[in-house]
């Protein structure tokens, strides 16, 4: 694994963070129909997440946020478009839910305790998806692709890294964050 690469994934971090910020702004400040819609599917299915116990819950969230980290990173051989569309709308959507929540508070105890490890695995996924989608890109137009190479610290980083990271937000979430909620007056 090259010094190089590592260089090149923290670039893709910040352009990741960035492009989710800038996302988050659309998301807070605009009207949209089409959020409006996926906000409403998102709370029905937030309702169906609700009815299982802590360990259930649990297992949920991981299985959830997992699938879906692990298809931004690996399937962004698809020229980055995974995580390109996973960064803006999850931006958007946060942006749009802040928007609707009652309080800041009750958005802070919503999404902090557990966003502090989810957050850093999906900058992270999406800036693997990234970068395996430029060198998809390198692969099919020059010769000098590094994709085996990425490929590879990715599978590394995914296991070592976001996963547990993805482990120990589930876990915050399925029994910490309920409680806040709970707890914190609107």
């Amino acid at each position: 694994m090259s010094l190089k690469i590592i260089k090149e994934i923290l670039l893709y971090i910040f352009f990741s963070v960035l492009l989710f910020l800038l996302s988050f702004f659309y998301g807070f400040t605009q009207e949209s129909p089409f959020l409006n819609e996926i906000m409403k599917e998102a709370k029905k299915m937030s309702g169906f997440f609700l009815q299982f116990s802590p360990p259930g819950l649990f297992l949920m969230i991981l299985a959830h946020n997992t699938l879906t980290i692990f298809g931004v990173v690996f399937f962004s051989v698809i020229f980055a478009l995974p995580a390109l569309f996973s960064l803006v709308l999850n931006g958007a959507l946060i942006g749009a839910v802040l928007k609707v929540t009652p309080s800041f508070a009750y958005f802070f105890w919503g999404v902090f305790p557990h966003g502090i490890f989810e957050l850093p695995a999906f900058f992270l996924g999406n800036a693997l998806g990234l970068k395996i989608g430029k060198e998809t890109l390198k692969a099919i137009f020059s010769k000098e692709s590094t994709l085996n190479d990425v490929f590879n610290l990715s599978k590394k980083l995914f296991v070592k890294i976001i996963l547990p990271l993805l482990i120990l937000a589930a876990f915050i979430e399925s029994t910490i964050t309920p409680y806040l909620l709970w707890k914190t007056p609107f």
